[in-house]
């Protein structure tokens, strides 16, 4: 009997150490898990504050990169000392839906869409001359109210021919202008397209022809340019806003993207890409109303680029009413808000949708 006591007394004790062993295992378990948890936070945690820190030191070298940049004339962006003020370009390209795409407009820093005739709608595009861009064009012919807008920036006009009274106006004022029809050699034809949408040009040539002229610098007078905005992003009211010139063919639309405080055109319901596949984004829009005539039986059109006018001016997402001002052709035209205040743009792409008053009453903005 007392054998079997000590027996049982024996088992008891390995039970409860085997237990007591279970536990503490357990409790170590516990403990070791919890520790590698702390320890991985801790570092994950500074890991990406390290993160974050490098990202905001590369954005302070990006900064520190071009410590003496020079916001462009053109289109506010900032470039290096003695490029801000180069020879703007101004580049009449077609739009007709043989001549699609158009190849350059996603590298211009303001453009002008307009009817040329039979609400056929037509570009004024503006380059600054240090750009490197390889194709531009269809190029097509001149218009009056395209020599308004050119002349007000100084740029040089480059086209193929033009109607009667524009060629008129050419002859007669001090606008610089590049006509294929006297200077093919700063041109070339493509085989690919049917004449008259077969004109193409690059920067190297338009430059070239700058050079051989002795035209580096031409001032221009700049719009008001904001900047940079550190404040909190104000709320999208107008996130489409469509552009009808009652052809079907060349009705637009711009999309506001918040992730990148642009507009994306779209022609009709499809993305608009230029040649090069490129989205074509504007950081701000602006549609300019004014008087519109029909001149002759083939439908060319006077419209009025000087005085004033009703405008919307769409930037960040929200679109406000305005006017627009031009005194003279050699001035520019300028923006301002119902109550006198000037527009201050945004860098970067400028688009502006030139429209008949017969147009104010469409429906342009959807939130969708």
């Amino acid at each position: 009997m007392g054998e079997n006591k000590k027996i049982k007394n024996t088992r008891k004790k390995i039970v409860f150490w085997k237990n007591l062993s279970c536990l503490s295992f357990f409790i170590f378990s516990l403990v070791l898990i919890f520790s590698s948890i702390l320890v991985y936070n801790h570092f994950f945690n500074n890991s990406l504050k390290s993160s974050e820190g490098k990202t905001a030191l590369n954005t302070e070298k990006k900064k520190e990169k071009c410590p003496d940049c020079l916001p462009r004339l053109l289109d506010g962006k900032l470039v290096k000392s003695g490029q801000e003020n180069l020879y703007p370009l101004a580049i009449i390209i077609d739009n007709h839906t043989e001549a699609r795409p158009s190849f350059g407009l996603s590298q211009a820093s303001l453009v002008y869409e307009t009817e040329a005739e039979g609400q056929i709608t037509r570009f004024l595009a503006f380059f600054d001359s240090g750009e490197k861009i390889k194709k531009i064009g269809p190029v097509r012919s001149a218009r009056p109210y395209f020599l308004d807008w050119a002349r007000g920036l100084s740029a040089l006009l480059v086209h193929c021919g033009g109607s009667p009274s524009a060629l008129a106006r050419l002859a007669q004022n001090d606008l610089i202008n590049l006509n294929e029809f006297y200077y093919s050699n700063y041109f070339w034809r493509s085989s690919n397209k049917k004449s008259p949408h077969n004109i193409f040009t690059s920067s190297t040539k338009i430059n070239q022809y700058l050079k051989n002229r002795g035209l580096e610098e031409r001032k221009i007078l700049p719009w008001k340019f904001k900047e940079k905005n550190s404040g909190k992003a104000p709320k999208v009211k107008h996130k489409k806003i469509n552009i009808n010139f009652h052809n079907q063919d060349y009705n637009v639309s711009w999309k506001y993207r918040e992730n990148s405080g642009s507009y994306l055109r779209f022609l009709g319901e499809k993305k608009h890409l230029d040649g090069g596949k490129k989205e074509i984004r504007a950081h701000n829009l602006i549609i300019q109303y004014t008087d519109f005539e029909i001149l002759d039986e083939k439908l060319r059109l006077n419209i009025k680029t000087l005085g004033r006018g009703e405008a919307i001016i769409c930037q960040d997402g929200i679109c406000r009413k305005g006017f627009w001002k031009k005194d003279s052709p050699r001035t520019r035209t300028r923006y301002y808000y119902k109550n006198g205040e000037e527009v201050k743009f945004n860098s970067g792409t400028t688009w502006i949708e030139v429209m008949r008053n017969s147009y104010k009453n469409d429906n342009i903005f959807t939130t969708n």
